[in-house]
């Protein structure tokens, strides 16, 4: 189950970042379809570049006759100077598509920009082609564009980097390459089949601090040295400070890195804390986290982290047991302690485990470290540092865990139910109601998605699901614009063909984004680029939001049964097919 993560007090408090591409849709776009008669319209060729009358949008027509917008003033001024070459066109003239496939925007020119996403400390340049190619040297973007380089970094959304092939081939020469502006001897060039032509125009606007400055043919480094963070990215500060914390109730002490996140106290109950990086993980789908959690324990330490590794066998279909050893005094710890590393998979990446496991007065400590399995190497410094660290505080008392899956509740304030406002899957009058608040990035979502699918083929007509927005946006740096993506697309009626689509393939679904969803599942373009500008959307999204904060949710999937008589049960999590069934029987 996903948690929602409050900010922590003290703390700046988290602005989400709204879609990036600014692309402006006029009126005129409902001319589009529409088959001009005038005259006086212009030839346009392919290449030309035109805006409709009375619109701020600026368009390329492309080589099959598509037009492509510039998605903003950044975007165009990488190409050109000024607006002098844009013809004004009669929006009646227009009849022109959206292209079909990607690129569905002018992109900015190759290695005029260094690109990232929001949020994530990677870095790309564009090469020609619309390809984005990873630089992980800060010292390779310093030779070619000066100490300011940095000033070239855009953010930029799931929805324009759809534009863009990725490639896997990091830069690691330094050497420029084809559609780079170039300056040597005080010459301007542009680099072309590896060979410097001189540009007999103009510069555009954009491109003046993104020349490469040469001397001599080629630029060479020395190689990248991966050992230094300082050297793969100048945005990402090395973790050296520790924070003591201690918790007498619990009874155990440690030290936790000063750029990670303390949650105390969860919906798993009071017995677990947490401690969440923010910043993303090298999968960019998972935050690097750690958590203690204090139990009663009964038996040997062998024993116990036998039926550990027990019940992770049963829960994870994909669980791999990597390592098993039991530490001592002699490996640096206080207290007969067992290590276990283990594997499982999440969105097609291998996410690695270790949790130290420490017995001492009938109470089980379970360490955990959670991570991507492909910064495990870089995350052991940190396990080792809250490792070390870590103390159990004599005397501690631990409250019973009263954990109960689903408990019949009274009073539990929810919005009222509207067969014409909310998405509904389903009979709209049928005697029960599943209302979950979801979040599309979030995988327990996906997998209590296919629960409750099961649950309308098996009760049909007799149980209806009603789904709300609850995008844990401190987590999921893309559930809010898919939360966005599917309310333009429920706008058209495909609600359900939309979270399919997202579910289906979630990686895919964060990856491409919304305007390749829409593509996916044949809505009309023109209408969902209007509703995803439209703030309203956005709005109707945080209303849900708001509303499952106060029926009490604070992680996600978390879902009210409502049966005919207005009772209430609360699901919480990603309950089984089975559990789910049990609770709508006593119901009906």
């Amino acid at each position: 189950m996903d948690i929602f993560i409050p900010p922590v007090q003290g703390t700046k408090r988290f602005f989400m970042k709204k879609i990036a591409y600014t692309l402006l849709i006029s009126g005129f776009l409902f001319f589009a379809g529409a088959v001009h008669a005038q005259e006086n319209c212009p030839d346009l060729q392919s290449y030309d570049v035109f805006s409709p009358h009375g619109s701020n949008a600026v368009y390329m027509l492309n080589k099959n006759s598509e037009m492509v917008p510039f998605p903003n003033d950044d975007v165009y001024k990488s190409w050109f100077d000024d607006y002098s070459i844009v013809q004004d066109v009669d929006p009646t003239c227009i009849t022109y598509k959206s292209p079909q496939r990607a690129p569905f925007f002018v992109d900015y020119r190759s290695g005029s920009r260094i690109l990232k996403r929001p949020l994530s400390p990677k870095l790309y340049v564009i090469k020609q082609g619309n390809v984005l190619a990873p630089v992980n040297d800060g010292k390779i973007l310093e030779n070619w564009y000066g100490k300011d380089w940095s000033k070239l970094i855009r953010d930029v959304s799931d929805e324009l980097l759809t534009s863009y092939e990725r490639s896997s081939d990091v830069i690691e020469d330094g050497k420029p390459f084809d559609g780079m502006y170039i300056e040597k001897d005080g010459v301007e060039y542009i680099l072309s089949q590896e060979k410097l032509q001189k540009i007999d125009r103009k510069l555009p606007l954009g491109m003046k601090n993104a020349l490469v400055h040469m001397e001599g043919d080629v630029v060479s480094l020395p190689p990248i040295s991966m050992d230094d963070p300082a050297s793969i990215l100048p945005l990402r500060e090395k973790m050296i400070d520790l924070i003591p914390y201690s918790n007498e109730e619990l009874g155990f002490h440690l030290e936790y890195p000063s750029n990670f996140d303390l949650v105390e106290g969860s919906i798993l109950g009071d017995n677990i804390i947490s401690f969440v990086s923010p910043q993303e993980s090298q999968g960019d789908l998972f935050y690097e986290s750690f958590s203690v959690l204090v139990d009663d324990a009964t038996g040997t330490l062998e024993e116990y982290s036998d039926d550990v590794v027990s019940r992770l066998t049963d829960y994870f279909t994909d669980f791999q047991l990597v390592d098993s050893k039991l530490l001592e005094q002699k490996d640096g710890v206080l207290y007969p302690t067992k290590k276990l590393v283990y594997s499982t998979t999440q969105f097609g990446k291998e996410i690695r485990t270790i949790q130290f496991i420490t017995l001492k007065d009938n109470k089980g400590y379970l360490l955990t470290f959670v991570m991507p399995a492909e910064i495990f190497p870089k995350f052991s410094e940190t396990v080792n540092y809250v490792r070390n660290s870590f103390r159990i505080v004599e005397g501690s008392t631990i409250k019973e865990d009263e954990e109960v899956p689903s408990q019949v509740f009274e009073g539990i304030q929810y919005r009222p139910m509207s067969n014409t406002q909310d998405n509904i899957i389903g009979n709209p009058d049928a005697k029960i109601t599943i209302l979950e608040y979801t979040d599309l990035e979030c995988p327990f979502c996906a997998s209590f998605y296919e629960t409750t699918n099961k649950l309308l083929d098996t009760y049909k007509g007799k149980v209806r699901l009603v789904v709300r927005h609850f995008p844990l946006f401190e987590l999921h740096e893309h559930a809010l614009p898919l939360a966005n993506g599917a309310q333009c697309a429920a706008q058209q009626g495909k609600f359900k063909e939309y979270l399919d689509a997202v579910f289906a393939d979630q990686l895919e679904a964060v990856t491409a984004g919304n305007i390749f969803l829409a593509q996916k599942i044949g809505l009309n373009m023109v209408q969902f680029n209007l509703c995803l500008q439209d703030k309203r959307t956005e709005e109707d999204v945080l209303l849900d939001r708001d509303d499952a904060l106060k029926a009490g949710a604070d992680g996600t999937p978390y879902s009210l049964l409502i049966g005919p008589n207005g009772e209430v049960q609360i699901i919480l999590g990603a309950q089984r097919y089975e559990s789910v069934s049990a609770l709508i029987d006593k119901m009906l």
